[in-house]
């Protein structure tokens, strides 16, 4: 059996309405297999929602995560350690110790508190819980064994996973592509690949929380938090399989991230960047205080380091996430139908095209057929008459 943790709530008076979207968009499409549909569309979702935490909730988290040392150049020692990576081989980065994420796990901070219950507020027709970090991770043992098993690569130069997510590797995807003149030209299923050219299969950190503290000078690396459909085999494999983010009927794994600092100006740079794999298009999501981001754990994804005018860490806390259905065929997603239709980017808008040239061709068929019909039945009442 899963140990799915449900999010622990408390009492609030924010309400769905109060929801400031400032963006909400398809990206990265592809024609997927289908467990039950045969073959299906599938578009990722990102979305953005401004103030969705009051500037006191974020500074108590900032407080909970710095204090007492939080206003140098470096995040406090005490708590943060330069041993976080995006993938295996790469510049170690600032994150949080494990022990500060495994007490984050448990503690009842009211902010912490806030936000996810705002979060069920947010999407009540599914379950959400935090990601089951055992059931998805087999080979994770006590941090009294070996440093290989804990959350960060470490002293683990060969480590195929990474505190932040995984380096996707190459799925197969129907690639979309139209014609100049907009129309569809020949899809057919290739191997695309979600990162660079140099892929490998990637173990997936499945901590339901991450904490991230870039700083000047730093390098971060394209990766995605986790692709159910290339997870390795566990328990959550046994009981799920594997299966492309946002099948029907299956749990949906997304991250929210959140920014900290009472205020980040735009030179201080430390954006984050997602790219739209078949366009190598993207979009730029800059930090602003209590803003909360919202994405399918598939985007590929990375952080920006912050510039030299800095001169401080831009803070940000992670919730890994697994929203689960209700009932049997649910679609469960980021988008709310209340908000509108997401804008289509990149690939996303192609298989728009596609879809919208498809509808148009099989209404001028079914005219022409009308047509067709409607004339034959005209001669053979004139044949009868004669």
């Amino acid at each position: 059996m899963i140990s799915h943790s449900e999010l622990e709530q408390h009492p609030t008076s924010w309400e769905p309405k109060d929801a400031q979207v400032t963006l909400n968009i398809s990206i990265d499409a592809a024609f997927v297999p289908s467990s039950s549909l045969g073959t299906r569309l599938d578009q990722a979702h990102l979305v953005v929602l401004d103030n969705f935490l009051s500037a006191p909730d974020c500074q108590e988290l900032l407080e909970w995560l710095t204090a007492p040392k939080g206003n140098g150049a470096s995040p406090p020692i005490e708590k943060w350690e330069r041993e976080t990576c995006d993938a295996a081989n790469q510049p170690t980065t600032w994150g949080l110790k494990d022990s500060l994420l495994t007490a984050f796990a448990t503690c009842s901070l009211r902010s912490k508190l806030e936000l996810q219950s705002r979060l069920n507020k947010l999407y009540p027709d599914c379950i959400i819980t935090h990601m089951p970090s055992h059931d998805m991770q087999p080979w994770r043992q006590p941090q009294s064994q070996q440093d290989c098993t804990t959350t960060n690569t470490r002293a683990c130069p060969s480590s195929e996973f990474s505190s932040h997510g995984a380096v996707a590797k190459s799925t197969t995807r129907a690639q979309l592509s139209c014609n100049d003149d907009g129309g569809p030209s020949n899809v057919s299923s290739t191997t695309t690949q979600r990162c660079s050219d140099n892929m490998y299969p990637a173990k997936v950190d499945a901590n339901p929380f991450v904490a991230n503290a870039a700083v000047f000078g730093d390098q971060f690396q394209w990766h995605v938090d986790a692709d159910p459909s290339d997870l390795a085999p566990s328990a959550w494999t046994e009981h799920h399989g594997h299966y492309f983010n946002r099948e029907p009927g299956k749990p949906l794994l997304f991250s929210l991230l959140l920014y900290l600092d009472a205020s980040w100006p735009r030179h201080h740079d430390a954006e984050t960047l997602f790219l739209d794999t078949s366009t190598d298009t993207g979009v730029l999501v800059r930090p602003k205080p209590g803003r909360a981001v919202l994405m399918d754990q598939d985007i590929l994804h990375r952080l920006s380091a912050p510039s030299l005018a800095a001169g401080r860490p831009r803070y940000s806390l992670v919730f890994k996430l697994v929203m689960l259905p209700r009932y049997s065929d649910q679609a469960c997603c980021l988008a709310k139908p209340e908000w509108g239709r997401p804008t289509a980017f990149g690939s996303a808008a192609k298989a728009e095209t596609l879809v919208r040239n498809a509808a148009r061709k099989r209404k001028l068929d079914e005219s022409k057929r009308d047509s067709d019909e409607k004339a034959i039945t005209s001669t053979l009442q004139v044949d009868h008459r004669t």
